[in-house]
């Protein structure tokens, strides 16, 4: 297959850079301070937006943080954990079931254990239902680095536990939706062990991905497998230098990637291999910058086709510093290389979250700073095809270093991004959430002012892939003033009635308007397009995608 080479080097300078028509509809600030930079985002099948970090109160050093907001970015409620010692409690992930139920873990300082594995379940309205410590046999140090939940509700916490005896090593635990453990296995064969991440398949095997090493020297990629029952199943060790791993996934037929980095000749590539069911190693794939320096792959996604998108920093041939995502298909073939760089020498870029749409656009967030400000948040989208669709900066203060750390895409194709916010030499972090909607523009066809909401069959139909969509806007609303406020939204929907495509949701002048509809992503079968004027459906028509 011909490989496809996306480079794509966009002016930093501006604030918003946008090819598709991206808004953001809102920014809350929680004024913490925050203990870290860490800081998780989950989203419910309501809209509301879920966040969790470590918030220091005085009397009881650092505390677990939950915070709800509704869709509309209003707080619902904040509610803390502090352990029986009233010491450091630190958030290092969180998840969601198809409930609504929030799950939270950390590493918690306990009464003579020192950090243990801290894992809450809270309800949506923020109710603690329960709690689960767990302290390892070492009695020392416990730190969680991820959890997950399977399609039973099952809740999985992967993490590292320290003992004197054996130094540190993987431990991996499973709870059932009433807290009870089920299960709790350590991997701890080759000195050190530290994981990073963990996945789940569809059959609840287990997967955990870390680094491993002696004396703390030429770590090497662990990924280490469990059935449902917690039995292990099998390790592989990946040692070609000197390697760290930071992200895991599964495909439908179980496969598992994991990607990171490997020390190569000129500083560290992105290397990502991909391990079949019983654990034998399918390819192993390399990714080196234009300008042959250091890249260190941080985040990974894998579609139910089986495809990789990997993605970390980058550095252009003339120097400049951002993103870059390789995309490699179920064989390791790389299918394109999509780049988003800031042009400064002196400036950093690392993606820290990635997240897909049903539609298979790719969205990532991060840091990147130039030479005009430290860091900020940095949030792009490139289509399925590796093309830059927009990019979103921002910059809380012009000395303020903005890290964002989590994001979510919702089902109807909302953005959000959270991270923290401090300025230079002053670690009072605040805690940003930032809402972005998208949409297709409308392009006005006439000014003239037609007498009531008229929606049109749409033209080409049959079509493949592009259709247009004609409708007009009154003056007289049925919230008026509409042209004044009154929002206007035309969706796409499949079948089944359910929400497939935002092409318009956004305030229009009086008149004619058309749309463009590129369907390319989508699947050959019968649509509906709805034209609402402030929540009240006006009309309803069928279009049919043929391909």
């Amino acid at each position: 297959m011909k490989k496809i080479f996306t480079y794509l080097f966009i002016s930093f300078c501006t604030i918003n850079i946008s090819l598709a028509q991206v808004t953001q509809e809102w920014l809350q600030i929680f004024n913490g301070p925050l203990s870290s930079d860490n800081a998780f985002l989950v989203t419910d099948s309501a809209g509301n937006i879920y966040i969790s970090c470590s918030k220091i109160n005085p009397g009881t050093q650092t505390d677990y943080c939950i915070i709800k907001y509704s869709p509309s970015g209003i707080q619902q409620w904040v509610t803390y954990y502090n352990s029986p010692a009233d010491s450091a409690d630190k958030v290092t992930a969180m998840a969601i079931d198809k409930s609504g139920n929030i799950y939270v873990t950390g590493s918690s300082i306990g009464i003579g254990t020192m950090e243990d594995f801290c894992t809450i379940k809270y309800n949506s309205s923020g109710i603690q239902q329960w709690v689960q410590r767990f302290n390892g046999p070492g009695n020392n140090s416990d730190w969680p680095t991820d959890v997950k939940i399977d399609k039973k509700g099952n809740i999985y916490v992967a993490g590292d536990s320290y003992s004197l005896a054996s130094g540190r090593g993987f431990y991996t635990i499973k709870y059932n939706t009433s807290g009870v453990q089920q299960w709790a296995q350590p991997y701890d064969i080759i000195g050190n062990e530290w994981s990073t991440a963990l996945a789940i398949d569809t059959a609840g095997n287990v997967f955990i991905c870390g680094s491993c090493g002696f004396n703390n020297n030429y770590y090497d990629y662990c990924t280490v497998k469990y059935n449902s029952s917690g039995v292990f199943q099998w390790a592989r060790i990946y040692d070609s230098s000197w390697e760290n791993t930071y992200a895991i996934g599964v495909d439908f037929n179980s496969n598992v990637y994991v990607t990171g980095g490997s020390l190569g000749q000129i500083g560290f590539d992105y290397c990502t291999i991909k391990y079949d069911k019983s654990g034998v190693q399918q390819w192993v794939k390399l990714y080196k910058d234009p300008a042959n320096m250091s890249d260190i792959a941080s985040t990974m996604i894998v579609d139910t086709l089986g495809n990789a998108y990997v993605s970390g920093n980058n550095v252009s041939i003339q120097g400049e510093r951002g993103y870059a995502t390789v995309k490699y298909n179920t064989s390791g073939v790389q299918q394109w290389v999509a780049v988003y760089n800031a042009p400064t020498f002196y400036g950093s870029g690392k993606p820290l979250a990635s997240s897909m749409d049903k539609l298979g656009n790719i969205y990532l967030t991060g840091l990147l700073s130039s030479t005009n400000t430290i860091n900020d948040f940095c949030t792009v989208k490139f289509n399925s095809s590796g093309i830059l669709q927009w990019a979103q900066i921002y910059n809380g203060d012009s000395t303020s270093v903005d890290v964002a750390t989590s994001m979510a895409i919702d089902k109807t194709g909302n953005v959000y991004v959270t991270g923290t916010s401090h300025l230079y030499n002053n670690y009072n972090r605040k805690l940003v959430t930032i809402k972005y909607s998208q949409f297709v523009g409308a392009n006005p066809i006439s000014s003239n002012i037609p007498d009531r909401f008229e929606l049109s069959q749409n033209y080409p139909n049959p079509f493949n892939p592009s259709t247009k969509i004609k409708f007009e806007i009154p003056e007289t609303p049925l919230s008026p003033p509409f042209g004044k406020g009154g929002i206007v939204s035309l969706k796409i929907f499949d079948i089944l009635g359910r929400e497939v495509a935002i092409l318009i949701n956004d305030k229009l002048t009086p008149g004619t308007h058309e749309v463009d509809w590129n369907a390319g992503d989508f699947a050959s079968g019968v649509y509906f397009y709805s034209l609402i004027s402030d929540g009240v459906v006006i009309d309803t028509k069928k279009l049919v995608l043929l391909k």
